[in-house]
């Protein structure tokens, strides 16, 4: 999968994956509905943070022994990522507002 970032550069599937992968280990839940600018804020703290450093640690324990959480999770996070994020993009491509 690809991605075009608010410059129009276009980024790859790891991107989506760190983003997803950082938003899992917020503290950020689906019932809290959070707009975009949470998500990214959210996603952007953990990015730049120490917590960065375990949570790949912390995603692959969930995995390990919560599967169902895990995947339900994680799925959420992606969905959120890309809507987020891809829908930012694509509003500051104008070709890509065309479309």
């Amino acid at each position: 999968m690809t991605l075009i970032s608010p410059s129009g550069t276009l980024i790859g599937g790891e991107v989506l994956a760190a983003l997803s992968y950082a938003l899992f280990c917020t503290s950020l839940e689906p019932a809290d509905h959070p707009d975009d600018n949470a998500v990214r804020a959210a996603v952007l703290h953990t990015i730049g943070s120490d917590v960065n450093r375990s949570c790949l640690l912390q995603v692959a324990q969930e995995a390990g022994d919560h599967p169902l959480r895990y995947l339900e999770r994680i799925s959420w996070c992606r969905q959120t990522v890309l809507l987020t994020f891809y829908r930012t993009a694509m509003n500051c491509v104008p070709s890509a507002r065309a479309a």
